[in-house]
């Protein structure tokens, strides 16, 4: 995706460009016509050198943004993985859908204009850099069992499971730099 807005701070033109790529593939398995297996995978990255955020303030012309250097930059990376398996145990159908999701964060923000006054505090400075990341892993699984009780009616049981782990870490550093 092309940028558009300029960063007069850094001198960065078309800071907010992004680069996103990506892919999936799916696949089914059914050597009967009482099982099958389908398994799936998903894969994207998305990578941007700054926020698409214009200011509109006296001395900025349009699509224009002062932010430090080195700010607005964000990597995220998403992938997700599925296996599906079909099972027909007479007049039952057994179900199991599993999904594993993997989901990364790293951004990079210009916070001087919230955090100024405590940086000030304790710093010569008062510019404020906040880098954020996290890592979200997640792991669910379902299970059901369906059996057709006639031509209108079907009875439905099933079970499903989540673990979901998220760790974060956020770093505020003061900087001397303004350009």
């Amino acid at each position: 995706d092309p940028g558009y807005i300029d960063n007069i701070q850094s001198g960065v033109d078309d800071v907010n460009e992004a680069r996103v790529s990506g892919g999936h593939l799916s696949a089914r398995w059914s050597p009967s016509t009482a099982f099958a297996l389908k398994l799936g995978a998903l894969y994207q990255t998305d990578k941007t050198r700054g926020v698409s955020y214009a200011v509109l303030e006296p001395g900025f012309a349009d699509l224009q943004q002062a932010f430090l250097p080195r700010t607005g930059g964000l990597n995220r990376e998403f992938a997700a993985t599925s296996a599906t398996a079909t099972a027909t145990l007479g007049s039952v159908e057994l179900t199991s859908v599993t999904g594993y999701n993997v989901n990364r964060l790293t951004a990079t923000i210009d916070n001087t204009l919230n955090l100024a006054p405590l940086t000030i505090l304790a710093f010569p400075t008062e510019n404020t850099i906040e880098t954020d990341s996290y890592k979200t892993r997640k792991l669910t699984q379902e299970v059901r069992l369906l059996t057709r009780l006639g031509e209108r009616l079907e009875w439905l049981a099933g079970g499903f499971y989540t673990h979901e782990s998220s760790p974060s870490v956020s770093r505020y550093i003061p900087v001397d730099e303004e350009s």
